[in-house]
């Protein structure tokens, strides 16, 4: 499986094998997502956007948190460790704890 960004505000998962689209989560932001991170377990994922907020998404897409912090567009996205690395527009790089997600 793989996840791609849109600028529709969607969210979609992919099958790797059929490269078809599995699964899609419309709206999933008030703009345009911008970057995406998995976490290490693979059972989180991480959505930047260019509204400046961060979703914590589980394996089915469902959103489980939003971090608020950044005051410009969210560029990229890192997941390491337990920590979440956010760049954003506003020339700030952030570190959000997530291994309790």
């Amino acid at each position: 499986k793989f996840w791609s960004p849109a600028r529709d505000r969607s969210i979609r998962r992919w099958d790797a094998a059929t490269l078809e689209c599995d699964l899609q989560v419309a709206n999933a932001h008030a703009d345009s997502v911008s970057c995406l991170s998995v976490g290490a377990s693979e059972t989180t994922l991480f959505s930047g956007c260019r509204d400046s907020t961060i979703k914590v998404w589980d394996r089915d897409l469902r959103c489980k948190f939003t971090l608020v912090g950044h005051r410009g567009p969210v560029n990229a996205l890192l997941a390491v460790d337990g920590h979440l690395f956010s760049a954003s527009h506003d020339r700030t790089v952030r570190v959000w704890r997530v291994d309790h997600f």
